[in-house]
């Protein structure tokens, strides 16, 4: 069987896979695209989902190594179906990105239920997503803007709340 899609990796993985209770704010991770790739669906995988519970996502790209705001590149949300471990993949495309810096940030978008994902486990590492230099964006940040109002067009991850939380989503591009 032939491999199919694209994974992002996180800018900063550190240890094995872990779950993440997902909030009603968005947070996300700075991840590397190897490859450019044009993206029809995006597959998640979750542990637990109850009802209702709808999910929010984006994909945001730099224009240029030297930018410090992302661009929205697609954005999509979700309800998957309560239960167990699951996969869900959505269609939200084709989206073209170019191999370089992504961000993909994530959040509740209703007001009921609870939904926990797999992520890319992190632990606190000065500079990357701990003790932060001001200007330099972190690798794993939370917001303070609420999923259920959309994602922004634009991110900035330096301006964001630096967090050593485990918020890299484990996504595959297909």
């Amino acid at each position: 069987m032939a491999f199919e899609g694209v994974i992002p990796r996180p800018t900063y993985p550190t240890a094995a896979q872990a779950t993440r209770v997902i909030q009603t704010t968005y947070e996300g991770a700075v991840f590397n695209l190897l490859t450019a790739v044009t993206v029809s669906s995006v597959l998640f995988r979750f542990t637990a989902v109850t009802t209702p519970v709808t999910i929010s996502f984006a994909v945001y790209q730099r224009q240029n190594q030297s930018a410090t705001s992302f661009t929205l590149a697609f954005s999509g949300s979700f309800t998957p179906g309560a239960g167990g471990a699951q996969n869900a993949s959505v269609a939200v495309g084709p989206f073209g990105l170019a191999a370089g810096e992504i961000v993909i940030i994530f959040g509740r978008s209703s007001a009921g239920g609870t939904a926990t994902m797999r992520t890319y486990g992190t632990q606190a590492a000065d500079g990357l997503n701990a003790n932060v230099q001001a200007g330099a964006f972190p690798t794993t940040f939370t917001t303070a803007t609420a999923a259920s109002g959309g994602p922004p067009t634009t991110i900035n991850p330096a301006a964001e709340t630096v967090s050593a939380l485990d918020l890299g989503m484990l996504v595959r591009f297909l």
